[in-house]
């Protein structure tokens, strides 16, 4: 009998935090994938550092999940339908992400906008990512420069080609910044903040940057997902066009 895949769903969090688009999101993820004969881990982490975090996820994930093809970045702010995640599995790439909307709106454009204000709002958001200048598509999805790690599909075989790629990554395990033990013979560092252009990039598109620029890879970002990034207001679209 063939293995059944298993994936790790890593989540960041603070102050032991998951919101409720997060919590209902996870579940039906559950039950999607069992259907689908997809076996599940989960690995939380609460800490003020998200690079770190997401290191210390990465890291767990390579080393201590030994038995799982992929990593599902999962921020405890997302909502999304579990279709996104099926989509992705799918899809068989090395990196796939999701238009996530930004905590942002548009007031200008929301204001002078003659659509519907439903339309309208979720036109005003803005979406993390960058879609890559060659326009290239695959499916549904859209190959991107850079993608938000809010909701980030990453394989094994990707972790593995930027450690023999970038070999400074694996660091020594007391590089790890958490109180937490770590049992593992490296401590990983893709997230790390790296610098492009005289400007620091975020954590997510550092990832990015070396996967892409570093290690030749691609990135697919899955836009005809809604995607929830809840707080105070909920932020929730798909990465619809606009005419500006």
């Amino acid at each position: 009998m063939a293995a059944r895949m298993k994936i790790n769903v890593a989540t960041p969090s603070y102050e032991d935090s998951y919101s409720g688009h997060y919590v209902s999101s996870f579940y039906h993820l559950i039950y999607s994938l069992l259907r689908a004969q997809i076996i599940l881990s989960h690995t939380g982490v609460d800490y003020a550092d998200i690079v770190a975090s997401r290191n210390y996820l990465l890291t767990n994930f390579y080393y201590g999940k030994t038995d799982c093809s992929h990593i599902l970045f999962v921020d405890n702010d997302m909502g999304f339908p579990p279709e996104l995640v099926l989509d992705m599995l799918e899809l068989d790439q090395d990196v796939t992400g999701a238009f996530i909307p930004s905590r942002h709106i548009d007031l200008k454009y929301l204001h002078q906008s003659k659509e519907d204000f439903d339309t309208a709002l979720r036109k005003s958001f803005r979406f993390v990512g960058e879609r890559h200048p060659s326009g290239e598509t695959s499916g549904k999805f859209l190959r991107m420069t850079r993608c938000g790690t809010g909701i980030m599909l990453i394989s094994r075989k990707a972790v593995t080609k930027m450690i023999e790629t970038m070999p400074e990554i694996a660091q020594p395990p007391k590089a790890c910044q958490l109180p937490y033990p770590m049992p593992h013979p490296q401590f990983l560092t893709p997230f790390d903040k790296v610098e492009v252009d005289g400007r620091q990039l975020s954590e997510d598109f550092s990832f990015c940057h070396r996967w892409t620029e570093g290690c030749g890879g691609k990135i697919w970002g899955a836009p005809h997902h809604k995607i929830s990034h809840a707080g105070r207001f909920v932020f929730e679209g798909t990465a619809v066009p606009r005419a500006d």
